[in-house]
């Protein structure tokens, strides 16, 4: 397993591996602390989190697309000059506008325990999240309700988890402010939570 040093910055894979959560909760972890105190491995997260955010919007489209009957590949060129010039023109454009439009808001991941263990697990405010919440000691079923509420009690968000290698995952489409915040998951209709994490915001 690759190890985390200080005054060294991520690796590609480690951060590819962190987005597509295919990483053991302890390397999670450190990634996920890491990742809050450099600014230059999160803006590289940022990037690989909207490519694969990118990616999965467009697999659907593209398996239920309808094949088209393809033209001879020579056609693509045969454009007026008037028209290569403005193509060039609206891609230098789009590659110099392109980093000044992206959205701050690329999802950040929050690997949280049972509080008892007495981890706290910190992510960036202005953020969505997707959640990954530990099942050890409870019973994993397949789908839970599962909802976020503030310091005060006020639910902020609910929607539900799903299990998915060995963890319950959510994606919560909302930037949180600062502040700390409770995670509940409850079993079908029932009142009480069956596990709560706890997520501070910064």
């Amino acid at each position: 397993m690759e190890t985390i040093q200080q005054n060294t910055h991520l690796s590609e894979e480690l951060i590819e591996l962190y987005v597509q959560g295919r990483m053991a909760a302890m390397q999670a972890s450190e990634v996920s602390d890491h990742l809050f105190e450099c600014d230059q491995c999160y803006e590289r997260y940022e990037l690989a989190a909207e490519f694969q955010i990118a990616f999965r919007e467009a697999a659907p489209q593209l398996q239920t697309a309808e094949p088209e009957q393809q033209e001879p590949w020579w056609k693509m060129f045969a454009w007026p000059a008037p028209v290569w010039a403005a193509t060039a023109a609206a891609l230098i454009l789009l590659f110099a506008v392109i980093p000044m439009l992206r959205q701050p808001g690329a999802p950040v991941v929050a690997e949280l325990t049972a509080i008892r263990s007495g981890d706290t697990v910190k992510v960036k405010a202005g953020h969505p999240v997707e959640l990954r919440l530990d099942t050890t000691g409870v019973e994993a079923a397949p789908q839970v309700k599962t909802e976020i509420v503030d310091s005060s009690g006020h639910k902020i968000w609910d929607g539900q988890s799903k299990l998915q290698n060995g963890r319950w995952e959510a994606f919560v489409n909302k930037q949180l402010t600062a502040g700390r915040y409770w995670v509940r998951v409850y079993q079908s209709a029932a009142a009480e939570p069956i596990r709560e994490y706890s997520l501070v915001v910064e």
